[in-house]
């Protein structure tokens, strides 16, 4: 009887188990607008914690450089504009499991020393870029 116990024990700690290893982890949203949670993505990254969603709304956004250090989904509603004001390299993507979707990036940088892009990943993987516009440097 103690046997028959121990298994059904074990049997529904393994499926226990297996469902919470299947679970795919989400993070809250912070919203970025003028009328929002966030004025600034900036702020809205600080805030953030690994796997958070920032959806930023239509608007110019002059934020210098958005460095993503961690599992972010940063999502654009109205194709907001991330301009680098041809100073700054607009978003570096420094973490694993970076989305990035829904911008119009304009007026990234220019060095003869560093690399400036309008996106630039750093040794991350797992990094989704899609359904942005970027324009040439000096437009």
């Amino acid at each position: 009887m103690e046997r028959v116990y121990q298994i059904r024990v074990t049997l529904l700690l393994m499926l226990i188990i297996g469902l919470l290893a299947g679970k795919t982890v989400y993070g809250k949203t912070h919203k970025v607008g003028i009328s929002q949670e966030f004025k600034s993505i900036k702020d809205a990254l600080k805030h953030s914690t690994s796997y958070d969603t920032i959806m930023v709304y239509k608007g110019v956004y002059h934020e210098k450089n958005l460095l993503i250090d961690k599992p972010i989904v940063l999502i654009g509603s109205g194709l907001p504009i991330l301009d680098g004001q041809r100073l700054y390299e607009v978003i570096s993507i420094k973490s694993d499991d970076v989305k990035i979707s829904g911008f119009e990036i304009r007026n990234s940088g220019v060095s003869s020393i560093i690399d400036m892009a309008g996106i630039k990943v750093y040794e991350a993987r797992n990094v989704i870029i899609e359904n942005n516009i970027i324009h040439k440097k000096h437009i």
